[in-house]
């Protein structure tokens, strides 16, 4: 469920939590790539937080979006029959 990682009863307050808190941790579910590259935007040091562009580049490089790519690019393939599967499997 989408949640606000920061409460607070005023602006003033809550600046000063997002600058000085650590952002919470993210779901268990989150893939990898994804948490590495949440986390590293919202790092507090400048020095160490990621540039937009790094972030977008860790999450298109990781394996699970390559298999994302590949998934999106056979749902534009037409449909094959099941006696065209190779290794000679069949219907069930």
């Amino acid at each position: 469920a989408l949640q606000r990682p920061f409460e607070a009863r005023d602006d003033l307050t809550l600046t000063a939590r997002i600058m000085n808190s650590p952002p919470p941790s993210l779901p268990w579910s989150c893939a990898a790539d994804v948490a590495c590259a949440i986390m590293g935007l919202l790092a507090k040091d400048q020095r160490k937080r990621l540039l937009p562009k790094d972030a977008i580049a860790l999450t298109h490089e990781a394996p699970i979006a390559r298999l994302d790519c590949l998934a999106q690019q056979a749902a534009r393939l037409p449909p094959r029959e099941f006696a065209d599967l190779p290794l000679g499997l069949s219907r069930l």
